[in-house]
């Protein structure tokens, strides 16, 4: 539990529009974690690579920024959904993700979003 508060207050803390970031899905592995913040509006989905602490995140029309996060290294959210190869997810206000096997792709209303790796890499579009 003491873990989870921490990652909580880094992301507020990291991305300061922002509130607070659970995960409201899981790729296959848990490769990465991914969440729309809570809190007051503007609203952003987050994403996080557990391995590294990777985090990226975007509003409903800007463009997608990163991070590394510290406290996201290790961080495994508890959540009940995987996102399956072939899955997708959508969200209020116009978030969307699909998972691949190639990774995960999120976009916003506007088209920005990212690409990351199943293994290894990203992309920021």
């Amino acid at each position: 539990m003491l873990t989870r508060i921490i990652a909580a207050v880094a992301l507020a803390l990291a991305f300061p529009a922002t509130a607070i970031a659970l995960a409201d899905f899981k790729t296959p592995g848990g490769a990465a974690y991914c969440g729309i913040t809570h809190g007051e509006p503007p609203y952003h989905v987050i994403c996080w690579t557990p391995n590294d602490g990777f985090t990226v995140s975007m509003g409903p029309r800007g463009r997608a920024y990163k991070r590394y996060i510290r406290d996201n290294r290790g961080y495994h959210d508890y959540v009940g959904r995987t996102l399956s190869f072939g899955q997708r997810w959508a969200s209020a206000p116009g978030f969307r993700c699909v998972s691949r096997r190639t990774g995960l792709t999120c976009t916003n209303r506007v088209g920005h979003g990212w690409w990351l790796g199943r293994y290894r890499g990203y992309q920021l579009f």
